[in-house]
């Protein structure tokens, strides 16, 4: 379900964190050690708000904890044989069960 409330506030804070000045560093810090690595310069923050937010259960965040944010949908109990969209993409197939997947 869509939930316009919560929708502004992230934006809102996401648009501070973006225009927050930052601290000066430190005179004496040391140069930098180099970074080597990959970065996920895509992601998708609302995309469990899709479809109405009936595709996918979860959330990336929640006010009361990652388990409340991770807890499964209703309808997809008592092992997930009614979740064909999470189904199909972690096994490739619209059948099949998520009990304890996480």
């Amino acid at each position: 379900m869509f939930h316009p409330l919560r929708t502004a506030a992230a934006v809102l804070l996401l648009a501070g964190a973006l225009v927050a000045p930052s601290s000066p560093a430190p005179a004496a810090a040391a140069a930098p050690a180099p970074v080597s690595g990959f970065v996920d310069g895509h992601s998708h923050l609302f995309s469990y708000e899709a479809f109405g937010g009936m595709l996918m259960c979860g959330k990336p965040f929640d006010p009361d904890g990652i388990a409340r944010a991770l807890a499964d949908c209703p309808d997809h109990y008592p092992d997930g044989r009614l979740a064909w969209y999470e189904n199909f993409t972690r096994t490739g197939s619209p059948t099949g069960t998520h009990v304890g997947v996480r």
